[in-house]
């Protein structure tokens, strides 16, 4: 903005010089406004330049912010679900904001089920007051920690451990609470089958010193009862009863015998092993098994056609499948169909080293499910004239190969038992 106007003294009209000087003077400081004013423009011009250039800079900060921010949030949210611990965290107002994937795991709620919605509404049943995390807002304790029950989705109570803290701002206001839990049910299946396992051991120790005790009496009981059979006629009614004394004894000396060779250590001597050969001398076995009782059972073999070899003690892996032979059998009352399989474990078996997989199954009467967790305890039996010794050898005989037996049953329906051993590629390998 450039003033074009020049002022010219002559060419105003003589004798009008009363009027042209105030005019002048007008123009010369209408003139120098404009200077002024076109200055103070171009400076505006500068400084505007300038701002938009601060502008600019501040703005292309602000996005990196956002960005490296953006990618903080990022991090931390994959922190926290990559943590396999419940993590949630409520407000002031006691509601849930943050609710990640292990304590969905662990509750079976979905995060859309709980955000947004009070603590208490979906773990304070059952609690005395307020939930012990909605309390702390009270009580303000720097940390907190303890053992709880915590129902769950599904109705059930899990035993957790619960470690709770206030969450704070940068000026130190409390603006919620957050909550770590641990499930510890596998920690408590694991101290409860050391219990179990500690007061075994001392059964096992005292069931040991009384069948020492009892076999040198039973042996002469027997022995007597032999000779007392022998002198008595073949028709003399008497002999029969002497004959029951001698079954009883018999019945007796393999209670012992079964209890002795569950309380002593066992000594395995590991050889590779044709696992489909061994399977089929057992099968020849527990054909004389079912003619002896009179049933009518058909056992079917699904074995490969090639060797399949593990590592295993011959013997005792002879007494383990005859074991569940001889329970298959007796689990069906009077006709029915035992099958044998015989594979390599698969990926997805979760075995610790590569495995073959023996299932013996059976449509017999079955297995009620409140007794699959004890059918491996000792003595544990529903048959009338079980010892409750026979599975409790098969797990001890199992444990010594470092495999594993998983047992599936359903009443009237069937049972399937399903034994792990370690596989080798052939005879020679390993020897």
């Amino acid at each position: 903005m450039k003033s074009s106007l020049k002022l010219n003294k002559a060419k105003f009209p003589s004798g009008s010089g009363s009027t042209v000087e105030p005019m002048l003077e007008a123009f010369r400081t209408f003139e120098k406004k404009s200077d002024h004013l076109e200055k103070a423009y171009l400076r505006l011009q500068n400084n505007i330049k300038k701002i938009n250039i601060e502008l600019d800079k501040k703005n292309s900060e602000l996005s990196r912010n956002l960005q490296e921010l953006k990618k903080v949030k990022n991090f931390l949210n994959h922190i926290l679900e990559s943590i396999p611990q419940g993590v949630i965290v409520i407000n002031r107002q006691g509601e849930i904001t943050i609710f990640n994937k292990g304590a969905s795991q662990m509750t079976g709620y979905t995060p859309a089920e709980v955000v947004g919605q009070p603590y208490r509404s979906f773990f304070g049943q059952g609690v005395r007051g307020e939930p012990l995390l909605i309390r702390l807002f009270e009580q303000q304790p720097p940390y907190l920690k303890k053992e709880k029950r915590l129902r769950i989705k599904d109705g059930q109570e899990i035993p957790v451990e619960s470690s709770s803290a206030l969450v704070k701002d940068s000026h130190q206001g409390i603006v919620g609470a957050v909550e770590f839990l641990q499930d510890k049910s596998e920690i408590k299946k694991i101290e409860e089958e050391m219990r179990k396992s500690q007061t075994l051991l001392e059964l096992g120790r005292l069931s040991a010193t009384v069948a020492h005790e009892i076999r040198n009496p039973l042996g002469g009981i027997g022995g007597f009862a032999a000779l007392l059979e022998r002198d008595l006629e073949v028709h003399d009614p008497r002999r029969k009863l002497v004959k029951k004394i001698i079954q009883g004894v018999a019945s007796l000396n393999k209670i012992v015998s079964n209890l002795l060779v569950y309380t002593r250590p066992l000594q395995c001597e590991f050889v590779n092993t044709d696992m489909v050969k061994l399977v089929e001398e057992m099968i020849a076995f527990a054909q004389i098994e079912i003619e002896k009782n009179g049933r009518s059972i058909a056992v079917q073999q699904q074995l490969p056609t090639h060797s399949l070899y593990g590592r295993v003690d011959p013997e005792k892996m002879q007494q383990l499948i005859l074991n569940l032979m001889i329970n298959a059998i007796q689990a069906i009352l009077h006709e029915g169909v035992i099958i044998l399989r015989l594979r390599t474990a698969t990926a997805d078996e979760n075995t610790a080293l590569p495995s073959l997989v023996l299932e013996i199954e059976d449509n017999g009467v079955g297995i009620e499910p409140k007794h699959l967790s004890e059918i491996f305890n000792p003595f544990f039996t529903t048959k009338e004239s079980g010892t409750g010794l026979g599975l409790a050898i098969c797990k001890k005989i199992i444990e010594e190969h470092q495999g594993r037996i998983l047992v599936k049953s359903q009443p009237r329906v069937g049972t399937t038992f399903s034994v792990y051993v370690p596989a080798v590629q052939s005879s020679e390998e390993k020897e």
